[in-house]
């Protein structure tokens, strides 16, 4: 089972509708899903407040966990203890390849198919690439 550890939190403009449990970074107008070149980059953290689907919900605020270990949606069926772990354009964990930056590691969850909670530790911004 999924667990979460709170490090570090702050709360942002959510500049466009995003999920719960999802990654996410820091635009200009608030926080998004990572996009295009940012896609499988450095992120700010992971979205733990509720979110929306809805792309109406422009200027609410969310609460963004920077540090700890932290629950995130799984985009893959394939991540599983101990793997390192990026973040798609959907702000969903994704196996780490050779030129993505690793938002940290997997520490718990059960594997199984995509959209399952798991619980990974946020990597510090500044980071670089990681080895897999």
């Amino acid at each position: 089972m999924a667990y979460e550890k709170i490090g570090i939190t702050d709360t942002y403009t959510l500049s466009t509708g995003i999920r719960q449990y999802r990654g996410v970074r820091l635009t200009s107008t608030g926080i998004a899903y990572p996009s295009g070149s940012t896609a499988r980059l450095a992120c700010l953290g992971i979205l733990i407040s509720s979110g929306s689907t809805s792309s109406t919900s422009v200027d609410r605020v969310g609460t963004v966990q920077i540090t700890g270990i932290a629950k995130i949606e799984a985009a893959s069926s394939t991540l599983s203890k101990g793997d390192a772990y990026a973040v798609s354009t959907a702000g969903q964990a994704v196996e780490v390849t050779a030129t993505d930056f690793a938002m940290g590691r997997v520490v718990a969850g059960s594997s199984g198919g995509a959209n399952r909670i798991l619980s990974v530790t946020i990597q510090p911004l500044g980071s670089t690439v990681v080895a897999t």
